[in-house]
This record gives structure tokens, C-alpha cells and sequence, in this order.
């Protein structure tokens, strides 16, 4: 690959992803998506199961945060593994209260917390890869880009037009820039099992989210509620892929 290239692969990639996005009409928000399979009530709680597996992501954003230590790393990397267990707890309390009324008003506190567990583990890779340098632009500039793209969406949804372009981006291109990351980065990346197992569990949590009635149907469990446990483990390879990682300047 041209040095070029190899310098900037970054930057083109996501141009391009970007651009490609930018063609596509703007994607409304369909209102079949806060119909999940599994309606029941127990306890009183509504969706109860879609609810109580959100459990997870508040323990193991409040457990990375109180038992991690963080001492091997420089300050930009302990400010964005705090930020990223600080936003699994958001998830799990934003997720929780969207789901027990699903509509676009909730989905905003549901979407909004997910941007930044997408940004900031992106930004540690990336920043484990390629040094503190260039790691910091990516943090800083992803994590506001990815929230003002939640808003947007929001807005645009309740003008009538609705836009979910800029959040697809912001969920998809972490996942499909990583693998690339993982066999181009110029530094030698730590525990990369962990991080195979990670994207795996993403992928498993999407799958059962796309088939939720028919896991429902199959199995009489919904396929969102094991989405949100194959996220929450997901979540726990990361706490332990951040416990195990210690950052060495070049």
C-alpha cells in the first residue's frame, strides 16, 4: 500500500462511508421498530424482560469504574475508559426507561448513551494502534459528533423528516473500521483476542435483535432481551480487556 494511503487510510475510509451515506435518501424512523415481540407485563413492569436486561450494563459500568485500575495507562486513555463505563451505565438506565414506553422520545435516551460506548472504545483501539497522538483528535471530535448526530436525528424525526444517516454512521463505522485497525495499526495491540470476541458478541446482538419475533416464536424469549445480554457481554469483555491492557509510549 502507498505510504499515502497507508498514513491516511483512516480519514479516506470514512470519507468514503461517509459519502456513500450522503447518496442514499435520508432514512426515516420506521415506527415498526418500538414494536417488539415480547409484550408481557410482570411485576408490573411492562416489557418487563426487554427492561431487566439492562441490569447488566448498569453493573458493569459501576463495577469497571470502582474496580478498575488505570494506573498503567496516560491521562487521555483513563479519561475515555472512564467515559466508557460511565456510558454503560447511561445505556443501561436509558435502554431501561425507553422500553418501558417504546416511542422516538425515549429512543433518544436509549440512543444517546450508545453513541458514546460506540466513540470511546473505537477512540481506545484506535488510540492503543496508533499513539496518543493521533488517538486524540478521534476522541474528542468522534464523541460530540457522535451525540449531535442522536440530536439530529431527534429534530429531524419530529419536523416530519426524519434522518437516522448520521447515527447509522456513527454505530456501523467503528465496527467495520476496527477489523482494519486490528491488522494495520502501527503499534502491536494487547489482549487482540479480547477484541475479536467483543466485535463477535456486537454481531451476535445484532442478529437477535433483526430476528425478535422469530426467537420469540421459536423459543417463547424475545430476541431483543438476548440482545441486550450478548451487549452486556459484549460490555464485560471490554471491562476486561481494559483491565488487562497497559499502554507503553513508543
Amino acid at each position: 500500500m502507498p505510504t499515502y494511503l497507508q498514513n491516511n487510510w483512516f480519514y479516506i475510509f470514512a470519507l468514503t462511508c461517509a459519502g456513500l451515506l450522503l447518496l442514499m435518501d435520508p432514512i426515516p424512523q420506521s415506527s415498526m421498530y418500538h414494536h417488539f415481540a415480547d409484550q408481557r407485563t410482570c411485576f408490573s413492569i411492562p416489557h418487563f424482560h426487554n427492561v431487566w436486561t439492562n441490569i447488566p450494563f448498569v453493573a458493569i459500568g459501576v463495577w469497571g469504574l470502582f474496580s478498575t485500575r488505570l494506573s498503567s495507562y496516560p491521562p487521555l486513555l483513563r479519561q475515555i475508559s472512564q467515559i466508557l463505563f460511565i456510558g454503560f451505565v447511561l445505556t443501561g438506565l436509558g435502554s431501561g426507561y425507553y422500553h418501558l414506553d417504546p416511542h422516538n422520545a425515549t429512543l433518544l435516551w436509549d440512543r444517546l448513551p450508545m453513541t458514546i460506548i460506540f466513540i470511546s472504545f473505537f477512540s481506545l483501539i484506535f488510540t492503543q494502534a496508533y499513539g496518543l497522538e493521533k488517538g486524540k483528535p478521534i476522541f474528542y471530535f468522534g464523541l460530540p459528533i457522535g451525540i449531535l448526530s442522536v440530536i439530529y436525528w431527534y429534530v429531524t424525526e419530529k419536523a416530519g423528516s426524519g434522518d437516522l444517516r448520521p447515527y447509522v454512521f456513527t454505530q456501523f463505522f467503528p465496527m467495520l473500521a476496527l477489523p482494519i485497525i486490528l491488522v494495520s495499526g502501527k503499534r502491536k495491540l494487547q489482549n487482540m483476542r479480547l477484541i475479536i470476541i467483543i466485535l463477535l458478541c456486537y454481531v451476535i446482538a445484532k442478529v437477535f435483535e433483526h430476528f425478535d419475533h422469530e426467537i420469540m416464536h421459536a423459543l417463547s424469549y424475545s430476541g431483543h432481551a438476548l440482545k441486550h445480554l450478548a451487549a452486556a457481554l459484549a460490555m464485560y469483555f471490554m471491562y476486561r480487556y481494559i483491565g488487562k491492557s497497559t499502554y507503553k509510549a513508543s
